[in-house]
């Protein structure tokens, strides 16, 4: 009896250090949606560009100042600089935006390492940098399509004909006001 007793203490006791193990662990980051290393040069290793790229990312996720969830910075000189852009969906509360940008920046550099441009995103937020400016130009890409394989709408034909009436009325609305 006293040693059944006692191995059942030893696998309590050997299941609780594995729990206390695993809580210590750092959370595993969330798969991004998407992302694309664009091709347009790339970066050494510990050079300065990749100095510059680590610094504006961390300042982006670390500046408290900035609550609505767009940032713009850029970070370097000359061919060294960095521009970069962070977007949060709009209900996402600042602390958890800035989670995720830092949690999007990590996975985009970890998966386009040495790119000087790339883009990607998570459920939440998307993160996007470049060596030229991203700030003043109209740019027709990179884009992405991000679908969402849930269905929640039960009558498909009945939803799409009531999204097109809305967006119709819409379209006449701003053409009276506009």
């Amino acid at each position: 009896m006293a040693s059944s007793t006692f191995l059942f203490s030893l696998c309590l006791l050997f299941m609780e250090v594995l729990a206390l193990a695993k809580a210590q662990q750092p959370a595993e980051q969330p798969a991004m949606l998407y992302k694309d290393c664009v091709g347009k040069g790339n970066y050494t290793t510990n050079s300065t560009y990749h100095a510059n790229l680590n610094k504006l990312l961390t300042s982006i996720y670390t500046n408290t100042e900035i609550n609505n969830g767009f940032y713009n910075f850029s970070y370097g000189e000359d061919a060294d600089t960095v521009y970069s852009i962070a977007l949060c969906r709009p209900d996402i509360p600042p602390d958890d935006c800035r989670s995720c940008i830092r949690n999007a920046s990590d996975s985009l550099v970890r998966n386009c390492p040495n790119f000087v441009e790339a883009i990607g995103g998570l459920d939440n937020c998307m993160v996007r940098y470049a060596n030229r400016s991203i700030f003043d130009p109209m740019e027709q890409g990179p884009y992405f399509w991000v679908y969402d394989v849930r269905s929640n709408v039960s009558d498909v034909v009945g939803f799409n004909q009531s999204r097109m009436t809305l967006l119709g009325r819409l379209s006449d609305q701003q053409v009276c006001i506009g």
